[in-house]
C-alpha cells in the first residue's frame, strides 16, 4: 500500500524528500499544494519538477477518506460519515457561525464574524465507556491513522471551499468527536502538527482545541509535546459521580486531573481549560451539585461548558429540562460574576429563569423558586458575600416560606454573623417545619457544639445519622465525634470516629482523628496505618504531617520522620507545626 502523504508533519516529509534526494522546500511546496489548495493530483503540482512529481508518485499518495454519507441541516451544520474499513465508520461534523463575507455590508447592518468548526474523530469507537456516551457502548475497534485524522479535515475544507466559496472555511478544529484523542497520542500529535503548520492549515494554537476525559499523564506530555486549547469532559463535581459517568475517573481521580490541568496552563495558549458538563436528568443537574461544581474547580482558572445531553436509545439516561438548566446556570452565572471562579460555557438563554406570579397557585413552580434562590443564598454564604446571602433567603421565603432548606440557610448566615437569637430562631424554625431533616439536625448539631452545648449538638447530629435517605451519615459521625472530644470524652468520641469509618472507609476527617487518638493511647503502629490510609486519600496537611511526623518519631523510623520533616518545612514554613519542629518541640 503506498504511503498516503496526508499523514506527514513538516519534518516527516522534509525527511522523505531528503531520502529522495531532493531539498527540503519540495515538502512545503507539496504540502501547500495539498493542504491549502486542496489538491491530490500530483499531475497538477506545477511548480514541482515533472521528474520528482513521478518519482514520489511511484511510492506516495494523496489519499481522502471514503464518504459513505453526506448531510447538511437548516442552520448550515454538516456532518460526513466517513469509511475506515472492517466495517467501521466515523464523524466528523462542521458547525458554521456568523455571516461569511462576500462583500461589503450595507451601512448600519450589523455583521457577525464568521466561525467555521470542524469537530474531528481520533478513533473508531472508544474503549473509556463513559456511561452516557453512544460511541463508548460500540466498544473500541482501533486508532486512526495520522493519514485519517487530518484526512477529515482536508475532505471537509475541500467540500466546503467549493460549495461556500471562502477559500479557508475551516476557521477553529476541535478533537471532540469519536474516541479518546490522548489514548491515540501519536497520530494525534503528528496530525494537531499539521493543523498548526502554516504550509498547512495555518489554525491557532488558540483555535485547536483537544478533548479529553482525563487521561492525566497523557495530559502532561501533551504540554510538551503539542500544547493546544485544552477541554476536559468532567460531567460530575466529585469521584464518587465521576467514577460512575467516566470510569477512567477511578484511575485519575479528579484531585490529581486538576493538578493536570494546572501545569498544562503553565504552557497552553489559553490561560484556562474549558470543563465540559453534559446534563443528565436527575443525576447531575441540580443546583446543589452546580455549587459543588464551583468549589470543586475553583482552584483552576477554567469556563464551564454546559451541553444537554443527545440521548439515544436505551441509553438509560434523559435530558434535563428547562428548570434544571436554569438552575444550574443560574448559580454558576452568579459565581462567575462575584468571584471570578468559574464562566459559563453554552447557550443558557433559553434556560434564564422568568419571573413566576405568587398568584398562580402553582406550588411546584414556587417551590421551585424557593429552591433555587436557598442554594443561591448558600453560594453567596459560601463566598463570604452575606448581605446578598440574606436577599436571597428573603426571595426564597417570598416563594415558598414552607421550604425548610431557607431557615437552615439563614440560621448558619446568622450563626456566621455572630447573631445567635436569629439564628437559633431559624434552626427552630427548620426543624419544625421537618424534624427529621439530616442536613438541618447536622448543621444545628454542629451549632451547638461550638456553643459548648455539647449533649444537645450530639443528639441532633445523632438524629441525622438515624434518617435513613441521609447519603452522608459519616459526615455527622464525624462531628459527633468531634464534638465528643471537645467536651472530654475520647471514649464516645472514638466510638463515633469507628462508625464514620465503617461507613465510609476512606473518610479524611476520621482517619486523622482516629490517628491522633491512637497516638494519644500509645498506640503508634495504629496511628501510623489510619496515616497511611489518610494518604492515600487527601493531601497533607500541617497538622496531618505534624501527627506523621511524631508518630514516626516514636517508632524509631528516622528516614520516614526525615520525609515528614521536610514536608512541613517546604509546604508549610510559616505553621505553627513547622515552628514546633524548628524548635524541637516533639
Amino acid at each position: 500500500m503506498p504511503l498516503n502523504l496526508l499523514g506527514l508533519n513538516r519534518n516527516q516529509f522534509e525527511t522523505l524528500c531528503a531520502d529522495m534526494g531532493e531539498k527540503p522546500f519540495r515538502a512545503r511546496q507539496m504540502m501547500r499544494w495539498m493542504h491549502q489548495a486542496g489538491v491530490g493530483d500530483f499531475g497538477l503540482m506545477t511548480d514541482v519538477s515533472k521528474s520528482f512529481r513521478e518519482q514520489i508518485a511511484a511510492v506516495a499518495a494523496i489519499t481522502g477518506p471514503e464518504v459513505l454519507r453526506d448531510t447538511t441541516a437548516p442552520d448550515g451544520t454538516r456532518k460526513w460519515l466517513f469509511n475506515v474499513g472492517t466495517g467501521n465508520a466515523i464523524e466528523a461534523v462542521y458547525i458554521p457561525e456568523g455571516d461569511i463575507d462576500h462583500e461589503a455590508p450595507e451601512e448600519g447592518v450589523q455583521v457577525r464574524r464568521y466561525r467555521g468548526t470542524l469537530c474531528i474523530s481520533s478513533q473508531a469507537g472508544c474503549a473509556l465507556e463513559c456511561s452516557f456516551c453512544s460511541t463508548g457502548r460500540q466498544g473500541f475497534n482501533r486508532n486512526l491513522s495520522a493519514a485519517e485524522i487530518i484526512g477529515q479535515l482536508w475532505h471537509a475544507s475541500r467540500s466546503l471551499s467549493a460549495t461556500l466559496g471562502v477559500e479557508r472555511p475551516i476557521t477553529n478544529v476541535v478533537m471532540m468527536g469519536m474516541g479518546e484523542p490522548l489514548a491515540n497520542f501519536d497520530a494525534v500529535v503528528t496530525a494537531m502538527q499539521l493543523m498548526l503548520d502554516d504550509h498547512a492549515y495555518g489554525i491557532s494554537r488558540r483555535r485547536l482545541t483537544l478533548s479529553t476525559s482525563g487521561l492525566v499523564p497523557a495530559i502532561d506530555r501533551l504540554r510538551e509535546a503539542c500544547p493546544v486549547a485544552l477541554a476536559v469532559s468532567l460531567h460530575a463535581p466529585n469521584d464518587a459521580l465521576r467514577d460512575q459517568l467516566v470510569p477512567i475517573n477511578r484511575k485519575y481521580p479528579i484531585r490529581e486531573l486538576l493538578a493536570a490541568c494546572l501545569r498544562y496552563i503553565e504552557k497552553a495558549p489559553r490561560d484556562f481549560v474549558t470543563f465540559e458538563y453534559v446534563l443528565l436528568a436527575g443525576v447531575n443537574d441540580s443546583v446543589a451539585l452546580a455549587r459543588e461544581l464551583v468549589k470543586t474547580v475553583r482552584p483552576v482558572p477554567c469556563k464551564i461548558n454546559l451541553i444537554p445531553f443527545n440521548p439515544f436509545p436505551d441509553s438509560g439516561y434523559e435530558r434535563s429540562g428547562a428548570p434544571a438548566i436554569a438552575g444550574m446556570g443560574l448559580v454558576l452565572a452568579v459565581c462567575a460574576t462575584i468571584s471570578g471562579c468559574a464562566g459559563t460555557g453554552g447557550d443558557l438563554e433559553d434556560s434564564r429563569i422568568q419571573p413566576t406570579s405568587d398568584t398562580t397557585g402553582n406550588e411546584s413552580n414556587a417551590r421551585a423558586r424557593a429552591r433555587i434562590h436557598t442554594e443561591l443564598a448558600a453560594g453567596y454564604f459560601d463566598l463570604g458575600n452575606m448581605g446578598v446571602a440574606l436577599e436571597e433567603v428573603t426571595v426564597a421565603q417570598q416563594a415558598d416560606p414552607s421550604y425548610p432548606p431557607i431557615y437552615n440557610v439563614a440560621a448558619l448566615i446568622y450563626a456566621a454573623l455572630k447573631d445567635d437569637r436569629r439564628a437559633e430562631e431559624n434552626f427552630n424554625r427548620a426543624l419544625r417545619l421537618s424534624p427529621g431533616d439530616a442536613d438541618i439536625n447536622n448543621n444545628y448539631g454542629n451549632y451547638l457544639c461550638q456553643r459548648k452545648r455539647e449533649v444537645e449538638g450530639i443528639r441532633h447530629l445523632l438524629v441525622a445519622v438515624q434518617n435513613p435517605l441521609y447519603q452522608t451519615p459519616e459526615r455527622s459521625l464525624v462531628n459527633a465525634g468531634v464534638c465528643a472530644r471537645r467536651k472530654g470524652d475520647d471514649v464516645a468520641a472514638l466510638e463515633f470516629f469507628q462508625r464514620a469509618v465503617t461507613v465510609r472507609p476512606n473518610q479524611p476527617q476520621a482517619l486523622y482523628q482516629l490517628a491522633d487518638l491512637s497516638f494519644l493511647s500509645n498506640n503508634f503502629a495504629a496511628a501510623q496505618g489510619y496515616l497511611r490510609r489518610l494518604a492515600q486519600v487527601a493531601s497533607g496537611t500541617a497538622d496531618v504531617l505534624w501527627l506523621g511526623l511524631r508518630v514516626e518519631r516514636k517508632l524509631g523510623n528516622a528516614l520516614a520522620e526525615a520525609s515528614y520533616a521536610q514536608q512541613l518545612r517546604k509546604n508549610f514554613p510559616e505553621s505553627k507545626e513547622a515552628a514546633a519542629l524548628q524548635a524541637g518541640r516533639f
